[in-house]
């Protein structure tokens, strides 16, 4: 709108300039909100958005180079947790999908920055509405209701459909209506709103001749609909694209690939935007039969989702994907400087970065193993990727670099044979298995290394603690193996302790295993604790318990008889793995970035005394 794309990146709103769609200029990004936005709307100076479980969030926008958070939500007051999801405006009201419960949840604007509560509606198992000027759609079991924004519960006509209704887009273009829905099959319907309070049907496209619905966007020349597959790494969009210079009659002119996995469309005059994991690209469709790429604008360091992170000084590494496959990419962040990346193939996605000392090595899915050669950041060259037939790599938790040793699970494709692998790297660019223990496991859950010791974690119950020894590094030998009474999601090791963590589902628990005497480990102490732990990263007598409700928790073990937890920092988004280097955590977020928490902050970061508490100082 104006000449400006606002973005939603993760947990930030980015203003970018396309006033001129060949090359897009950034021009400001707001501070850091509750959660990751998901949707967006706007009304004069104010940017509505759906932020997960920050529920609604407003900012203003009136200076583009200074966003203000105008409200940090939720705005849930008598409504359902927050989790929102998808954002309309209509009728003076802002509407909001809400996720689980799938609700409507609508609010008055007594000021445009203090949104009021009003109420809500089920909309059952569908995935989301439409709006359009006053008007709603709504999914309806077989059927879609068409409501007056004023009044919601008051069906004004109603639109019959083959089944129950998944999914609603709406379009619009003049008095003309591009109504996309989704049954058992996709549809398109076409209605005229020169009454709006009586959309009159004019036509519908065979459901035989329409691929499956993503998302819809019209343009003044074009109306576009998508959709997105992806899996293990790989992800691809196509459109669909129909001539509407005859709005009543379009015809399906071409399909065409958006070189993006894309997660929203939107049309504005001549262009349309496609925002994704390749950032915002921009089309021209002034020849809908042909579209034109005419400009981009992505993260500058070329990282738009953040896998996994290794840190390093002054090189660090991010594993990101895009959708055609991993890509590696080098930086400094001392400078945000992207100095090199590299992009392997779609059928190698790769989860995890081990190391880069002397080379990166990284983990494939169902494969084994590749290294790289990052001596000149710059040109990241491959060394060596396990053939198709090699030993396979079901679990990439359950991997750990020692040296110049791998220590992986070995396993054909289908089944763990119970053995730990040895994998000696003197020649990187030709691995050999050097030595095997048999650990006695059905399936690994995490792998941990501390001193000569190896720790390995049972996925199968009753869970089952195994002790490795590798005071010889290419043969491991069994120590001892404890059976565990909890199921336990999460260890982390502090010298002679192990501490675990539990599901929270399951239980509410620390368990404080001694291994001193590494043939004897016995429990020595519980604990209740209000969270659980999905990643954890230990510094001197710290532990940081990465939680699956978002959350940092810094636990004291200096006393291993009394643990003490004396912080915790709650995280926007939604995150899977945790790093520490120096005094700084790194959390990876998949689509909100990368999010950088201090622990012991120097007065000139403009945190206070941390002794109980964490402090977030940058992101992305």
């Amino acid at each position: 709108e104006d000449n400006i794309a606002y973005l939603g990146v993760g947990p930030r709103l980015v203003l970018v300039d396309v006033s001129n769609p060949a090359a897009p200029q950034f021009m400001g990004q707001s501070t850091i909100l509750g959660d990751s936005l998901r949707d967006l709307a706007k009304d004069g100076a104010f940017i509505y958005g759906a932020a997960g479980q920050a529920g609604l969030v407003v900012l203003d926008v009136s200076d583009p180079t200074d966003i203000q958070i105008a409200n940090a939500g939720p705005n849930y007051s008598q409504a359902q947790p927050p989790n929102a999801q998808q954002i309309a405006l209509s009728g003076g009201r802002v509407f909001v999908r809400n996720y689980a419960p799938n609700d409507l949840v609508w609010f008055e604007l007594p000021e445009p920055a203090q949104p009021q509560f009003s109420d809500s509606l089920p909309l059952g198992q569908s995935e989301g509405f439409g709006a359009v000027g006053d008007l709603l759609f709504l999914p309806a079991g077989s059927g879609i209701r068409v409501a007056q924004a004023q009044d919601p519960d008051e069906t004004i006509s109603r639109i019959d459909a083959s089944g129950e209704i998944y999914r609603i887009r709406t379009a619009v273009t003049n008095n003309t209506l591009y109504l996309s829905y989704i049954t058992q099959n996709s549809h398109l319907a076409i209605y005229d709103l020169t009454n709006p309070a009586e959309p009159q049907f004019v036509s519908e496209t065979p459901f035989a001749e329409f691929p499956p619905l993503g998302e819809t966007a019209v343009t003044d020349h074009a109306l576009i609909t998508s959709f997105t597959f992806g899996e293990f790494g790989y992800c691809s969009t196509s459109l669909t694209i129909f001539d509407i210079r005859q709005p009543n009659e379009p015809q399906q002119v071409a399909e065409s690939s958006p070189q993006n996995c894309a997660t929203k469309l939107v049309g504005n005059g001549d262009y349309l935007y496609v925002v994704g994991r390749s950032g915002l690209r921009i089309f021209d469709t002034r020849d809908p039969a042909n579209l034109q790429l005419v400009g981009s604008y992505s993260n500058p360091l070329g990282v738009q989702i953040v896998d996994d992170f290794l840190p390093g000084q002054p090189v660090s590494y991010f594993l990101s994907s895009e959708g055609s496959g991993s890509k590696i990419t080098a930086v400094d962040l001392s400078q945000a400087t992207l100095l090199g990346e590299l992009t392997l193939p779609s059928e190698d996605p790769v989860f995890r970065l081990l190391t880069d000392t002397p080379h990166l090595i990284a983990p494939i899915w169902n494969r084994g193993l590749a290294i790289f050669d990052t001596a000149v950041p710059q040109a990241i060259q491959p060394i060596y990727t396990a053939p198709e037939d090699n030993i396979s790599l079901g679990n990439y938790s359950a991997t750990a670099v020692v040296n110049n040793v791998v220590y992986m699970p070995v396993q054909d494709r289908f089944e763990f044979t119970g053995e730990l692998g040895a994998f000696d790297l003197q020649d990187p660019a030709n691995p050999q298995l050097a030595g095997t223990v048999f650990t006695g496991l059905t399936s690994f859950a995490t792998l941990l290394h501390e001193g000569n010791t190896l720790y390995l974690l049972g996925a199968s119950e009753p869970q089952e603690l195994v002790i490795i020894d590798i005071s010889t590094p290419l043969a491991p030998e069994l120590v001892s193996t404890m059976t565990l009474t909890q199921n336990v999601r999460q260890i982390a090791v502090v010298g002679d302790m192990i501490y675990a963590t539990c599901e929270i589902t399951v239980c509410d628990s620390l368990t404080v295993i001694d291994v001193t005497d590494k043939e004897r480990p016995f429990i020595s102490s519980q604990w209740q604790i209000p969270y659980d732990g999905v990643a954890a990263a230990t510094a001197d007598n710290r532990i940081y318990f990465l939680s699956s409700n978002n959350t940092i928790w810094a636990l004291d073990v200096n006393d291993p008889a009394n643990p003490k937890m004396v912080g915790n920092h709650t995280l926007p988004g939604w995150y899977s793995n945790i790093k520490l280097a120096g005094n700084t955590l790194y959390v990876s977020a998949g689509f909100a970035g990368l999010m950088v928490v201090t622990i012991n902050p120097s007065p000139d970061t403009g945190c206070q005394d941390l002794s109980a508490t964490l402090c977030q100082t940058v992101w992305r």
